[in-house]
């Protein structure tokens, strides 16, 4: 039983390791699913010339081929002037993310596919930069096989062989042709040539076979990591409607911002700048949240970051007045206090100098008034002891004669 389970895992790693897995990726009217059905070699994809992608979702289909098993996936093309707009955008990023979703196992190669005929434009080379968006930025260089399509066309305009041809183009064509590292092959879908058509898919095997040594699957491990890129390439499809809306609301708060400005400066009071302040985070806070660090958004948010600057610098300026003023006053008050305190000592010091003054001169007319009737007394007395000089003078007077008369006796 065990022996049976060995064989059978055994057996399901060798058609794994035989298996050739490929995702045909390319612009809208190139001819993938043609090319889906010349690997095939039956009519699996439903193929149209058409200018809007006939391939509406991702289908799969798997053949045995010499003994190789070959999956192919076909996803729907990717259109001209699309590329930002928001529906087709998320329509084509699901789909590809949904080819990787049901290849568990990943992808040997990606078949860029290209219609011979056309001249390879920056248009072309803008749909190569639209899928290194959705796969990441090194899945031509290690995973692409260029497919030029419309070999029939070829063969008919072109009378040198098909590397001498390509190796002598120029520009975008021959730019891609060096990132593919030379992996390109022609097809012509429409030949009914049963060698022909085992002979291209043949070669397209041995590129694929090569590949596979050089590299492993493209997992989904690798479109994780490209996760960023395609997050920046849907937000660019939607990016016009966001900044839209983000700048009318910008402009908004920047008219509130100058009308409040005139009545801020009279009072500097910044209580109705804080309202503007808030608003204004949140803004920024929903624009960076859907910018996700893309950077798409960039421009917006530096425009949006000034704004703010201006109103949080004003609210600075009004609250640094504020202070000052307030410190300005409380200085004035201190000083008007310190002077009234002041002033106040000195009308207490003056009335108590008056009164002192008031004792003293008091005292002096106190003094003055005894001195003034010390004076009367003496001159009283002075008159009474001139008065007692008097009268001995007369009594003198009068007894000089007696004596003179006892003595002359």
């Amino acid at each position: 039983m065990t022996c049976g389970l060995n064989l059978k895992t055994r057996s399901n790693r060798s058609m794994l390791n035989d298996q050739i897995d490929l995702l045909l990726i390319g612009k809208t009217g190139n001819g993938k699913s043609a090319l889906g059905n010349s690997i095939i070699d039956h009519s699996a994809f439903f193929s149209e010339p058409s200018s809007t992608s006939v391939t509406k979702e991702v289908r799969d289909e798997v053949n045995e081929i010499n003994g190789r098993i070959i999956k192919i996936v076909d996803s729907p093309g990717v259109e001209d002037t699309d590329w930002e707009n928001d529906e087709t955008t998320n329509s084509v990023v699901n789909a590809l993310s949904q080819a990787i979703a049901i290849n568990p196992q990943g992808y040997h190669a990606f078949l860029l596919v290209v219609k011979f005929g056309g001249r390879f434009t920056k248009e072309d080379q803008g749909t190569v930069d639209y899928l290194k968006k959705v796969f990441g930025q090194s899945f031509v260089r290690k995973f692409c096989i260029l497919v030029l399509t419309y070999g029939d066309q070829f063969e008919v305009q072109v009378k040198v062989n098909f590397q001498d041809w390509i190796q002598s183009q120029k520009g975008v064509l021959s730019d891609l042709v060096k990132e593919c590292n030379n992996r390109v092959i022609l097809f012509d879908n429409q030949t009914i040539d049963g060698h022909k058509r085992e002979r291209q898919v043949n070669e397209l095997i041995e590129i694929v076979d090569s590949l596979k040594q050089e590299n492993s699957r493209y997992t989904n491990d690798q479109f994780d990591l490209a996760k960023t890129e395609r997050e920046s390439l849907e937000l660019t499809s939607k990016a016009p409607l966001i900044i839209e809306a983000a700048m009318t609301e910008a402009n908004l708060i920047f008219k509130q911002f100058k009308r409040i400005q005139v009545t801020v400066k009279s009072n500097y009071d910044p209580a109705p700048l804080e309202p503007l302040l808030k608003r204004i985070n949140t803004l920024c806070d929903s624009v960076r949240h859907k910018d996700s660090k893309t950077g798409v958004l960039g421009g917006l948010l530096i425009h949006i970051e000034t704004l703010k600057s201006s109103i949080r610098d004003e609210i600075k300026i009004c609250r640094r007045i504020s202070e000052v003023e307030i410190e300005m006053r409380t200085k004035y008050d201190d000083q008007l206090e310190t002077l009234n305190q002041k002033l106040q000592d000195e009308r207490l010091n003056f009335d108590r100098l008056s009164q002192e003054r008031k004792k003293s001169e008091l005292h002096k007319i106190q003094k003055l008034e005894e001195e003034i009737r010390k004076l009367k007394r003496e001159k009283d007395e002075s008159e009474m002891n001139q008065l007692d000089h008097s009268s001995e003078f007369e009594l003198i007077t009068t007894t000089i004669p007696e004596i003179e008369e006892h003595y002359t006796q």
